[in-house]
């Protein structure tokens, strides 16, 4: 069981550390070409559950951090079969 909870805990923060970065990297674009927010994330989703909500900025943010998160599925699974040390050092021994 352990194990399980190690994948979970890998799994929710490589998915925040990557949110974080490209929030980061968002807000930064944001400010230097003094764009809008973008609502097109919570427009699809909205579309798909057929449901219409005023603060489309609050669910595209909220959707970007369950996306974001959800990627860190294939790191964490890649760490159970053993490839993630495999890849790292291919990656590594590329440069």
């Amino acid at each position: 069981m352990s194990k399980i909870g190690g994948v979970v805990a890998q799994v929710l923060i490589a998915g925040a550390i990557g949110t974080i970065s490209l929030v980061i990297i968002k807000l930064t674009e944001r400010e230097i070409t003094n764009g809008k927010q973008d609502t097109t994330m919570a427009d699809a989703a909205l579309g798909i559950l057929d449901i219409e909500i005023k603060n489309k900025k609050r669910v595209t943010k909220q959707i970007q951090w369950i996306y974001g998160t959800c990627w860190g599925i294939p790191r964490a699974l890649l760490s159970m079969v053993g490839l993630k040390d495999f890849l790292q050092q291919r990656f590594i021994s590329a440069l």
